[in-house]
């Protein structure tokens, strides 16, 4: 999205493109524009797209939840519950 703001220095409005966290997804989005961030939710992965390309920012590394002994907690079908999902 392109926006405006007034800059002091020349008295001018200067347009720019409003970046924005896209989410945890599955692969790269194709309407990025520079600055956009994303999770790639197979890699565990934070991107920031920058220069036409899908920079790597960060490798997260999953938090399992735990029960009071340090066991992992698992959902019904045994995978286990990650914090913040």
């Amino acid at each position: 999205m392109i926006e405006f703001a007034y800059n002091p220095f020349t008295s001018r409005l200067d347009a720019y493109e409003k970046a924005s966290f896209r989410g945890v997804l599955g692969s790269d989005p194709t309407d990025a524009v520079d600055g956009d961030t994303y999770i790639n939710s197979g890699n565990h992965t934070l991107y920031m797209y920058y220069g036409h390309l899908w920079q790597t920012l960060h490798v997260l590394t999953p938090a399992y939840l735990l029960d009071p002994d340090g066991n992992v907690l698992t959902d019904p079908d045994g995978n286990p519950l990650l914090w913040g999902n």
